[in-house]
């Protein structure tokens, strides 16, 4: 069953009051994508948040918006191709509508987005890129 976007905000907010990072969340709303339980979803994408474990370097959104991407292949080498192209365009797009996709610059003092902000704007973007891509 294909969630709506409603309900992928609501599965990101519960899990975000729960403590679990900007990765996890966004890569739990899109369990109908990937097809993985949740618990597994949740798991792999441990280590992205912080802009990949606590570095701040990609944002944890962004990282979670290619992992589950990548899902929808067999992840085969051919598959790269494909992968990059719709990941670059997704990770073009947060830019531009945050300025980066680095976690530091946008967390910076004085420029600061919330992570709740950067999680449910991932969400909508990713679930409007899957509904376009139909």
């Amino acid at each position: 069953m294909v969630k709506g976007l409603e309900e992928r905000l609501e599965i990101a907010r519960g899990l975000r009051q729960q403590g679990y990072n900007c990765a996890q969340c966004v890569t739990a709303a899109f369990e109908d994508v990937h097809r993985l339980p949740r618990q597994t979803a949740l798991r792999l994408a441990t280590g992205l948040g912080g802009g990949v474990g606590g570095t701040r370097q990609i944002c944890g959104v962004v990282s979670a918006m290619a992992l589950t991407d990548g899902m929808l292949t067999e992840g085969q080498p051919a598959d790269k191709r494909n992968v990059y192209g719709r990941v670059s365009g997704l990770a073009g797009e947060f830019e531009r509508q945050f300025g980066s996709c680095v976690c530091a610059e946008l967390k910076k003092p004085g420029a600061a987005v919330s992570c709740s902000t950067l999680i449910e704007n991932g969400i909508r973007l990713y679930h409007d890129f899957l509904a376009a891509d139909e």
